[in-house]
């Protein structure tokens, strides 16, 4: 069995078994408090990422009214959101025929009464402009703090904003 020199710069080499446990506790530390602030993080750039294509689709849904010369509507609920078409100005709101499909959304949309979407509908003309009452549209972020929160859809715009409460004011840009 070879001993080890530690004088000679060739001595033992290696970490011992006590240095290596150390080293494992140390990282398991640092993952904990690591891993929740990711967590965190991740959630409000999910929460952000909702806000920012709603304006997004939104605001193609006003181009798409503008091209096509026929109404639009946006019905808002819960965890979803429909677009419709209309092919005349004959047919009943909420009749048109669904475009682009359901949208379902992470994070729950909420009314300015702080209770969630249930069939509210917007409806577009065929100029882009909202015929319906302009609306702000609440994302749920149960405590997250998040630049984007909020959106404000306009007579003639579709703006991102951040609200401290849900109901409050939504300081859209």
């Amino acid at each position: 069995m070879k001993t080890c020199d530690r004088t000679q710069p060739s001595g033992c080499a290696g970490f011992s078994f006590v240095e290596l446990v150390l080293i494992l506790v140390i990282i398991g530390i640092l993952s904990a408090i690591a891993v929740p602030a990711y967590n965190g993080w991740m959630r409000k750039y999910k929460i952000e990422s909702q806000v920012r294509t709603m304006v997004t689709e939104f605001s193609e849904l006003r181009l798409k009214a503008m091209t096509t010369k026929q109404r639009q509507s946006i019905t808002l609920n819960a965890n979803s959101y429909i677009f419709m078409s209309y092919s005349s100005d004959a047919v009943p709101l909420g009749s048109g025929a669904v475009d682009g499909g359901i949208k379902t959304v992470a994070y729950p949309l909420m009314s300015n009464a702080s209770t969630p979407f249930a069939g509210t509908m917007l409806e577009i003309d065929q100029r882009g402009l909202l015929i319906s009452t302009p609306d702000t549209i609440y994302v749920e972020t149960e405590g997250t703090s998040t630049a984007l929160n909020c959106l404000t859809v306009h007579t003639a715009r579709v703006n991102p904003g951040f609200s401290a409460t849900i109901g409050g004011a939504c300081n859209d840009r």
